[in-house]
């Protein structure tokens, strides 16, 4: 996302989407409102994504609607192995993994359980 902190959210029940019973939530941030139908059952998948860019002129959306999944695909093991796996240069590493260590302490701390139906709630701010 352009910005990276979530000001708040809401959980706006159960819409069809495509066929699919979905849980629509849309969230607000500081350049964008973006909004998911996620699949109510024991596969969660995203069925439409919605992003507004609210400080454009014409506060203009983008629309996905994803109606299919293929997970027959995988990724090889070998293919994740250390030898394929892209480092950034050293140089930015050295930075990165002070930064990145404070971030997960500071998610760590502030987990929280998700809102119930219709509620708003504010996220965490890393």
């Amino acid at each position: 996302m352009p910005s990276r902190r979530v000001e708040n959210g809401r959980y706006f029940g159960v819409d069809s989407v495509l066929g699919y019973n979905c849980h629509h939530l849309a969230f607000t941030q500081d350049n964008i409102d973006w909004q998911v139908w996620i699949e109510d059952g024991p596969l969660p998948l995203i069925r439409k994504f919605v992003i507004t860019h609210k400080n454009e002129p014409g506060e203009p959306e983008f629309t996905a609607l994803i109606k299919s999944w293929d997970f027959s695909d995988r990724i090889a093991d070998s293919d994740l192995s250390s030898s394929h796996r892209w480092a950034p240069p050293k140089s930015k590493c050295a930075r990165l993994k002070p930064a990145l260590r404070s971030l997960r302490r500071r998610a760590q701390r502030n987990l929280l359980p998700l809102p119930s139906k219709s509620e708003t709630f504010h996220a965490i701010q890393l």
